[in-house]
């Protein structure tokens, strides 16, 4: 008898969790925090992970240009590659990053590519954005209208490059020196 019950409960929890992930479409960076010297080179992959199905669209990615100097855009062969276009590039702006599939459509995640930067200050902040270029939002394969897409930052921090052991012996040792040589003199 209490078994009816908690196959209601545990179907109606199913039901709620599917619902509310039915329509989660969403680009972001990853790792969505890095901490690098200044000088280095940081390297984050771009994911896709849409649970409705798109012809595709475009995105942009902007950056600070004051915290990040722009490298390299690698795209992966994701849908069909006359879709696929590198972007605009501008001053802390990647414009019209596309990605699309006519005949059957993208879903679920994808590794659109990998994006490098090298760190020239602290605080460098990137956001994947709607694209205000010609390749347009992301358009729903079923029914063909826009796509809500939410789309999430990363962050890369400068971090102090430690002063290796070596350099405080040998500090160590000409202050070592120069204390023999005052007290011979």
């Amino acid at each position: 008898m209490i078994i009816k019950p908690i196959l209601k409960l545990v179907s109606a929890l199913v039901l709620m969790g599917a619902l509310g992930t039915a329509h989660a479409n969403s680009i972001f960076m990853t790792p969505d925090s890095v901490d690098a010297a200044v000088g280095d080179t940081v390297t984050l992959d771009v994911i896709m992970d849409f649970s409705d199905t798109t012809i595709g669209g475009g995105f942009d990615i902007q950056y600070d240009s004051s915290a990040l100097s722009f490298l390299s855009w690698n795209p992966n062969a994701v849908g069909d590659p006359g879709f696929s276009g590198l972007p605009a590039i501008s001053d802390g702006l990647l414009s019209g990053i596309t990605v699309g599939e006519f005949s059957s459509g993208l879903t679920g995640i994808q590794n659109l590519g990998s994006v490098s930067f090298m760190v020239l200050a602290d605080g460098g902040t990137l956001s994947s954005a709607d694209t205000d270029s010609d390749a347009g939002p992301f358009i729903d394969f079923n029914t063909f209208q826009n796509m809500n897409v939410e789309y999430n930052s990363a962050t890369v921090n400068a971090v102090p490059v430690p002063v290796p052991a070596a350099v405080w012996l040998m500090v160590g040792g000409l202050g070592a020196l120069f204390s023999f040589r005052r007290k011979r003199a």
